[in-house]
């Protein structure tokens, strides 16, 4: 009896202490709009760029907008294949946390012209499930189509304008493969979800006060005369 008491003591402690608060759904990640004053991006389709953030909590992601130049409707291949990776020395690491490939919501955002070029600008909304992501840089990447696909379009990573971010844009090719090296910007994309709080609400005290009772009255009971 007293190990099944003081198993469901500790239970309840566990849950107590180490309960989250969520917050409502929001934008948790903000690394910018793409910029008017000198608009420009990177090249989704036979290469992959990346861009780091910061997770200052526990964070759960359900949507990735991010935003795209093309110059006709058929330089978007239909899908787009994103991930999430640890942070290794301010590039892309080896640990996929997150990966998936589909089709984004896209919503036309204006023509914009760069470099005497009219391009297209699109807003797209990935719906995406990544839950728990503990607290640290980590670094979005996308790519245009399936990772398999090289085939060069012109469709591209809007960028956005300077910012805090810890590290410029990293961009891999894929056909030759290469190694991450820096696109020397900063990409437009933001990310929402639910972000916890390590504060716990009045219930959790209650959850974790019930616990301690418990937790005292095994040892009181099992405690020699």
């Amino acid at each position: 009896m007293k190990k099944s008491r003081l198993a469901t003591g500790l239970g309840l402690a566990v849950l107590a202490f180490g309960s989250f608060t969520p917050a409502h759904a929001a934008l948790i990640v903000d690394n910018g709009i793409p910029t008017v004053t000198n608009p420009t991006g990177s090249n989704l389709s036979d290469t992959q760029q990346a861009q780091d953030f910061l997770l200052s909590s526990i964070s759960s992601i359900s949507s990735i907008r991010f935003w795209t130049l093309e110059l006709s409707s058929a330089d978007y291949l239909n899908s787009i294949f994103w991930e999430i990776r640890n942070n290794n020395s301010g590039v892309p690491g080896n640990n996929v946390v997150a990966s998936g490939t589909s089709g984004p919501a896209r919503t036309q955002a204006g023509a914009i012209s760069v470099a005497g070029t009219n391009y297209n600008q699109f807003q797209n909304d990935l719906t995406v499930n990544v839950n728990n992501l503990s607290a640290g840089f980590y670094w979005l990447t996308l790519h245009n189509g399936a990772i398999t696909s090289t085939t060069v379009t012109d469709y591209y990573w809007s960028a956005a304008d300077t910012n805090t971010t810890a590290f410029l844009g990293q961009e891999k090719g894929l056909n030759p493969l290469t190694s991450w090296s820096t696109n020397e910007q900063e990409l437009a994309f933001q990310l929402y979800g639910t972000a916890s709080s390590a504060t716990p609400e009045p219930a959790t005290f209650a959850l974790g006060g019930i616990a301690l009772v418990l937790i005292g009255l095994s040892r009181r009971t099992n405690s020699p005369d």
